[in-house]
């Protein structure tokens, strides 16, 4: 062990000398401190500020209705985040020049310094808070991003470093900081310039020290600290500012004048009703203001104080406006959005059992709803009862405390009274009226386009009107299911009736409005169709009965001669029906505009209106008809109007189909199929009376596409360019068979063109009019297309569904032109395929599209054709589709004409309120370029499946923004009304008008006049109005005094003001600092005393070349 220890010993100096680095610390690395400072320079530097500036003199309130402009910098110090901002008046002249002058030879005032002794403009209305408490034009603030500063250590930290960019910079503008919470609003800050140096310092208290709640202590504190006391309060100037609230306007004040009858607002299904349920203006600041007063003249401690308000020399008053103020139009639109989170179908809905009502209140609920009860009380909701009830005197406890309640609980599933619900549909399905409002947008084009809503006063635009009153006022979604329901309902009874839709034109949809008017208009279409058919029929019927009862009576010979003196057919006498025909006069040419329509032109006009010979010149078996069991069928089959379209009913009626089919075409003894219209059996009157009554199913011949019920001679194809002679001797040949054939179907003669092939007149046949399509078809019809792809296989399909409507075209062309030849068709169809006497280069590419469907067309008259637009299909889907709609997605098809209808509202208050208000109508159409913008671009598709493209996130975004819109705009309005009624005792409409419009446009309007003039009168009478209910209230005791020997009570002075709520005041001052030696330099100190809050903000500056 003694050895080891010495060995011990020694081992530890050695380690210790090992450890003993010399180590050194290199002093030219910037700190975190140097590198914030640096950062604040090249800012400074950045933005320009690094020279000695000067700039005019401020105009007289320009802190207030100039324009600010901000920049902002990210800073770091220590990985802690600042933000550097500069916040800078712009001047709108002489901008920026540097001063001519030298500064050496005369000591001058920085900017800073000038604004802060300027008295033009005090107690700026709108300014950051450091230009109204320093005055200053421009300023640089340091605030941190995330905690606040709080220790004092970090605030000089900040101050000094502030200082030095300053200084480094040569940069004269002010700079503050911003220290403890952030809710303060707590500054300090450093201005240099050459000569002088500023300082800025804050104070902020709940409670007002008592010392200093007046001027004369205020006054006393700035002496203080400018080491002062001594100086006379001559030489001191005092602003001085007393602020007045008014929350109560009173009985004469108050709005709205008249509230909405809640039975009113529930009944009213014309319009949607406008208005607030409470004042959107809420409080009124009245200031009165000494702007200029020296210290001596002024005597204000705590035992006296000669600030009179009645006699202040400037009275100014602001307002406060509620934005969150319920307005009826928003509240319909925001209500009426809600439905649109609904995942419920309409049969869940409508098969939603009720709770029972709570045993309290369920006696006087089942009262109220008793469709026998005379007094209706409507469903109302709770927010619009609690706003009704609050400016109601006498509020209703039943309307506040159960509306919730009384909008859950009902008789059965029933939402809306039976004839209540009666009442409405008969509204929707009235006809229209015309509209109070203008339909078109600025641009000249029609509103409901451009938003793709429905025109104003269209069933549609009434039923969206009803369900967003329906949905606010009789029960929400519920009631908007059972309204749906009864629609469809009434809908399935005007198809089977063949009534057509009232305030629905019968044309085909429109693809500029909405998918619910589209889907309108095709049902309305279908309805027609129906309708003049079984008109058709009908009339045909009846003129055969009159051939048939002539025919037993007398000769067939002389029947046949009587038949032609009847009247014409009715296709040809009704010029504007759907089913109408190429031309609807007879110096038009009117072609297909299907997709093979290309290049057609007009052809030579016809000088007069040709009889109606040619089509009368019929045979016994022209009048025969095709007998059909279609509409005996569909009379037979009631179907609910809810009830869908199940399979079995599909079933049913495609074998009605085929037993039509199989009458159409019967097999003979060969087992060929014969057509009744190619026997030559003359069948009797029993079987004609029978085959036109069971024409009212069907004007057109229902067909199958292969069949051969219809013998047609063969006609030689049409080669790329035949020659005379084969093209000739193919005519030769069959002239004989086609000869055979009597023209049919013929319209009028197309001017003087001649067949070809025949010294025939070129004659323009009746054609089916093309099926109409809806948005969502021409989308799916599109989807298929694309699907089929570029095959060769693909592309025959494709040309074969889109050559329905010229097949039907050229076999109605063959029918009313014997021996014609396709270059007749082309000639008339499509006049620029016919060039120099042949057919075009694309006509005569072997195998194409016109030439094989001219070879397989068989000349059959438009009567005669299978249906290319099937009305009774094409109307049970359009019923199926809207029936199983659910409630969201009625929402999403009604919202459009919603919108279109509050737009139209908030147009016609903008023109009466123009004078007033000039800033609505650009406010309207910034909302009307956003919605169409939104409705243009909605997606609604799924007619067959009902697969709606519900809204997504971002779209629905974009509609609540639209929906804040119309919110502001309509709260615009009501303030405008409000200001309207409450000065109305100003005189004239156009004094009204532009104090009104000052009030709207300003933050704060001197009244002429002061506390003496008209606006000041009114002023005055609000505040003793309030002073006396406020009396009356803290002194109730007064109201129950006796009455004197004169019959009177006793007079009680009540003030006509109440106390301020707060006071203002601005001393400055030019004085020596910090020496008696140094240059007189600004000082200026501002103190705002409130009851909750006491705040000084002071500026001292100091000399630094004389201290």
């Amino acid at each position: 062990m003694s050895d080891e220890n010495p060995s011990t010993s020694k081992d530890p100096p050695t380690e210790i000398q090992e450890e003993e680095v010399f180590e050194i610390i290199d002093f030219t690395n910037a700190s975190d401190w140097e590198k914030f400072i640096a950062q604040i320079d090249e800012a400074i530097i950045d933005w320009h500020l690094n020279r000695y500036i000067n700039l005019p003199p401020l105009q007289k309130n320009e802190l207030t209705s100039g324009e600010w402009i901000t920049k902002s910098t990210p800073l770091s110090f220590s990985n802690v985040p600042f933000t550097l901002t500069l916040h800078q008046l712009k001047q709108l002249e002489n901008e920026h020049f540097e001063d001519s002058t030298n500064q050496d030879e005369e000591f001058q005032l920085p900017l800073y310094g000038k604004d802060a002794m300027d008295r033009t403009n005090d107690f700026p209305a709108r300014a950051h808070c450091l230009s109204r408490w320093f005055g200053l034009r421009c300023f640089l603030l340091i605030t941190p991003d995330t905690d606040p500063v709080m220790s004092k250590s970090k605030l000089n930290l900040l101050r000094s470093s502030a200082a030095i960019a300053l200084n480094n910079t040569g940069c004269n503008i002010p700079m503050f900081v911003q220290i403890q919470e952030f809710w303060r609003r707590l500054y300090v800050g450093h201005a240099t310039s050459p000569g002088i140096m500023t300082k800025y310092d804050m104070v902020h208290l709940k409670r007002c020290p008592v010392d200093h709640a007046h001027v004369h202590g205020l006054l006393y504190m700035l002496k203080a600290k400018l080491g002062l006391v001594a100086m006379p309060s001559l030489h001191y100037q005092v602003a001085s500012r007393f602020t007045y609230m008014l929350k109560d306007w009173g009985s004469n004040g108050r709005w709205p004048a008249k509230i909405p009858d809640p039975e009113a607002l529930a009944s009213n299904f014309n319009t949607l009703l406008t208005g607030c349920l409470d004042d959107p203006v809420t409080e009124l600041h009245l200031a009165a203001t000494w702007p200029y007063r020296t210290g001596d003249m002024i005597i204000d401690n705590d035992v006296h104080s000669d600030y009179d308000p009645l006699k202040a020399p400037r009275w100014s008053i602001r307002l406060l406006y509620a934005d969150d103020v319920t307005c009826l139009l928003a509240y319909y639109l925001f209500e009426f959005m809600k439905t649109a989170d609904r995942r419920e179908t309409l049969q869940d809905l409508l098969h939603y059992q009720e709770p029972k009502p709570e045993q309290d209140i369920g006696n006087v609920l089942d009262r109220l709803s008793d469709p026998n009860t005379k007094t209706v009380i409507p469903i109302v909701p709770k927010k619009l009862a609690s706003g009704i009830s609050k400016v109601v005197s006498n509020p209703q406890n039943f309307l506040r405390r159960g509306a919730y309640a009384i909008s859950r609980i009902s008789k059965g599933v029933e939402r809306i009274r039976p004839d209540v619900l009666k009442d409405i549909i008969k509204f929707i399905f009235s006809d229209s009226e015309e509209s109070s409002y203008a339909t078109e947008s600025r641009d000249g084009t029609l509103l409901h386009h451009k938003l793709k809503a429905a025109p104003v006063g269209s069933l549609t635009h009434r039923l969206a009107i009803c369900a967003i009153v329906v949905n606010l006022c009789h029960g929400g979604v519920w009631a908007l299911a059972q309204l749906w329901h009864a629609f469809v309902t009434e809908l399935r009874q005007m198809l089977d009736s063949a009534t057509n839709l009232s305030a629905i034109d019968i044309s085909p949809p429109d693809l500029r409005t909405s998918l619910l008017h589209q889907k309108l208009q095709m049902l309305n279409c279908c309805i027609f169709r129906k309708s003049e058919r079984e008109t058709k029929a009908a009339t045909a019927a009846a003129q055969e009965m009159e051939e048939t009862i002539l025919e037993q009576a007398s000769n067939p010979d002389e029947v046949l001669d009587m038949s032609v003196e009847l009247t014409k057919p009715d296709y040809i006498e009704d010029e504007g029906s759907i089913e109408g025909n190429k031309l609807s006069k007879p110096s038009e040419v009117q072609k297909p505009d299907g997709l093979f329509a290309v290049g057609a032109e007009a052809v030579e006009e016809d000088s007069g209106w040709p009889g109606f010979e040619d089509e009368l010149e019929i045979d016994d078996e022209e009048l025969e008809v095709e007998t059909s069991d279609t509409e005996q069928h569909e009379n037979k089959i009631e179907p609910s109007a809810t009830q869908e379209l199940t399979s079995q009913d599909t079933n049913e009626v495609q074998m009605e189909k085929n037993q039509v089919e199989n009458v159409e075409s019967s097999p003979d003894e060969d087992g060929g199929g014969k057509s009744t219209f190619d026997t030559d059996e003359d069948p009797g009157p029993r079987q004609k009376i029978a085959s036109l009554q069971s024409e009212s199913d069907d004007e057109f011949f229902e067909c199958e596409e292969e069949s051969d019920d219809i013998a047609v001679p063969e006609v030689a194809k049409t080669k790329s360019k035949p020659s005379k002679t084969d093209t000739q001797a193919e005519i030769a040949a069959n002239k004989s068979k086609f000869l055979q054939q009597e023209a049919a179907g013929r319209l009028n003669q197309c001017g003087t063109l001649k067949l070809l092939y025949e010294d025939e007149p070129l004659y323009i046949p009746i054609t089916q009019e093309h099926a109409p399509q809806t948005e969502d078809q021409l989308e799916e019809q599109a989807e298929v297309f694309s699907k089929l792809g570029d095959t060769l296989e693909g592309s025959q399909v494709r040309a074969k569904m889109q050559s329905t409507s010229l097949l039907s075209d050229m076999e109605a062309f063959k029918a009313a032109n014997p021996g014609c030849v396709l270059e007749d068709f082309v000639r008339w169809y499509s006049p620029r395929d016919f060039e120099e006497g042949c057919l075009s280069p694309r006509m005569r590419i072997p195998g194409n599209l016109w030439v094989t469907t001219w070879s397989s067309a068989r000349p059959v008259p438009a009567h005669r054709q299978k249906r290319i637009f099937d009305d009774t299909k094409e109307a049970e889907k359009v019923l199926h589709f809207l029936t199983n709609l659910k409630p969201a997605e009625i929402t999403q098809m009604l919202l459009p004409m919603c919108v279109q209808e509050t737009l139209l509202i908030l147009r016609a208050s903008s023109s009466n309120l123009l004078p007033c208000l000039p800033s609505l109508p650009p406010l309207c159409n910034q909302i009307e370029t956003r919605a169409s913008q939104l409705f243009q671009s909605w997606k609604m598709a799924g007619s067959v499946a009902n697969q709606f493209v519900s809204w997504s996130p971002d779209e629905k975004s974009k509609v609540e923004d639209v929906l804040r819109q119309i919110a502001f705009a309509e709260n615009l309005v009501e303030r405008a009304r409000s200001l309207q009624h409450k000065f109305s005792s100003l005189g004239e409409v156009k004094v009204v008008n532009a104090f009104v419009r000052n009030l709207l446009e300003h933050p704060e309007v001197e009244l002429d006049g002061g506390a003496n003039g008209k606006q000041g009168k009114i002023v005055r009478d609000f505040f003793k109005a309030d002073q006396a209910r406020q009396h009356a209230i803290n002194n109730p005791q007064t109201n129950n005094m006796e009455t004197n020997a004169e019959g009177s009570k006793p007079h009680l002075t009540t003030p006509v003001l109440p106390k301020p709520a707060g006071r203002e005041f601005i001393i400055r001052t030019m004085a020596k600092h910090p020496s008696r030696i140094s240059h007189e330099v600004p000082h200026r100190l501002y103190a705002v005393l409130a009851q909750s809050e006491f705040r000084l903000a002071l500026s001292v500056s100091s000399d630094t070349t004389f201290f």
